[in-house]
């Protein structure tokens, strides 16, 4: 409560310091539920540290979960001239409490925008898909690396650059070698807009400081025709866990020299409140003798109850297909609906 109430004192006094004459500034917030039968199937590694050991085995979990979602939001945005800032905190429920989501500021000039501090990276888009604390096909085609530090500048001409920390969830980062380095292009034109890009960054890891490298390309294409929404995002890399990703098996192995090479991808189609989509991913490990692949999909429906007040039942369906041994991982099924209140 304590951390709470300073956050609150501190996004006060953001709006305070812009004298209304001078600026623009909003306080907003977004509230989301979960309420969703699992019935998860995926295979459980085996666990060699207990004795005995623990052998591999299907979960064979059923569960209805009512909880509220950890994206739970407030934050403030505040305007003056050509300075922006924006600072955005996350709700989680139990001892976890606040944490920042958003914290940046923009500086608008004559060839484009200059943003510092830490927001989404600039490949991130989101897919319908809402399960999974709005997962968004995370790890089933999405590229899902969290908010990050970094400095990044988008030129009126639709290209960008931007250098941004490096954060790992495969390989240990001992020594930054070069930030995570995003050059892309994105634009519209006329129903049709796009965004495409390189990624690449290199660390050292472990005593014998043995260097990583991931490199990513992406196309994100997207096209309205009157109630009908298309979708799709392709991707192809290397090391993607070692770069940031989110519930990938794509990482540098240290022990045998080995690289991951990752592609896949997510489309979907929506047609007025209804969207239906399928993603898919494969890791072909080098070495490995199967390639571990994973795929899912969803349909939804969103219905509005008023302003600011959203309903959305969804029906999803993951196949954790093969690993790179050629086992079985299992499934889940996902029947519910979120509950979302923007304010």
């Amino acid at each position: 409560m304590k951390r709470l109430t300073l956050v609150l004192v501190a996004m006060a006094a953001i709006v305070a310091i812009a004298p209304p004459a001078l600026a623009e500034y909003s306080i907003y917030g977004s509230v989301r539920v979960k309420t969703f039968y699992v019935d998860n199937d995926k295979l459980i590694p085996a666990d060699t540290t207990k004795t005995p050991t623990i052998p591999a085995h299907k979960a064979d979990d059923q569960d209805f979960t009512l909880e509220l979602q950890p994206n739970t939001r407030f934050g403030a945005k505040v305007k003056a001239d050509n300075l922006s800032g924006h600072v955005e905190f996350g709700l989680k429920s139990g001892t976890s409490g606040v944490y920042t989501r958003l914290a940046y500021g923009t500086l608008e000039t004559g060839a484009g925008r200059l943003l510092v501090g830490q927001a989404y990276s600039p490949y991130f888009s989101n897919a319908s898909q809402v399960y999974g604390d709005d997962s968004s096909f995370a790890g089933f085609g999405n590229l899902w690396d969290k908010r990050n530090p970094q400095i990044r500048f988008d030129l009126n001409n639709g290209l960008y650059i931007a250098a941004t920390k490096v954060v790992s969830q495969g390989s240990t980062v001992t020594d930054t070698i070069m930030p995570k380095m995003t050059v892309g292009f994105k634009s519209k034109a006329d129903n049709l807009s796009y965004n495409v890009g390189t990624v690449y960054q290199a660390f050292d890891t472990g005593a014998a400081e043995t260097t990583v490298t991931s490199y990513l390309g992406y196309a994100d294409l997207a096209l309205k025709l009157d109630r009908v929404a298309l979708r799709t995002k392709l991707h192809y890399g290397q090391n993607l866990s070692d770069l940031g990703m989110f519930s990938r098996n794509s990482s540098y192995n240290a022990t045998t020299d080995k690289d991951t090479s990752s592609y896949g991808g997510w489309i979907q189609a929506g047609v007025g409140m209804a969207t239906a989509g399928f993603g898919y991913v494969a890791e072909d490990i080098d070495g490995a003798a199967e390639i571990d692949d994973q795929m899912a999909l969803f349909v939804n429906y969103k219905i509005k109850l008023a302003k600011g007040v959203t309903i959305t039942p969804e029906v999803l369906y993951k196949d954790y297909m093969d690993s790179s041994t050629g086992a079985d991982q299992g499934d889940e099924l996902a029947i519910g609906a979120q509950w979302k209140f923007n304010f």
